[in-house]
């Protein structure tokens, strides 16, 4: 049985691979992805397959019935539906990306944090 200690290794085992920006995405391979970033762990750090099949888990369970951040964020009305390459926030424009990315960083900075209660 996979330990929350295990999923909280397999998700602290994904950051390396996971995009912060689309210049990482672009030029450094690494993946928009938490569940790619997941495999690409698994492969990398030598974490759990069990424990990478339990956060993919949760992971789709939390976004369901989006399947992916930027899907999820639309669906909650955080992001407009326009598929525009970025966002006017406070009189600046950033882009949705990168704001993506941030955002699924911080979602993985948290599930470590839960499962390492």
């Amino acid at each position: 049985m996979t330990t929350k200690k295990q999923m909280a290794a397999a998700l602290q085992a994904c950051i390396p691979y996971l995009a912060r920006t689309h210049k990482d995405y672009t030029q450094k391979g690494q993946t928009e992805y938490i569940c790619f970033a997941l495999e690409r762990g698994l492969r990398g750090a030598g974490s759990d397959w069990d424990a990478v099949q339990a956060v993919t888990r949760v992971v789709e369970r939390r976004l369901y019935p989006a399947n992916n951040m930027h899907s999820w964020l639309i669906d909650q009305g955080y992001l407009g539906n326009d598929n525009s390459v970025s966002i006017q926030k406070d009189g600046m424009f950033f882009n949705v990306f990168d704001e993506v990315q941030a955002h699924r960083h911080a979602w993985v900075q948290e599930l470590i944090k839960e499962f390492s209660k």
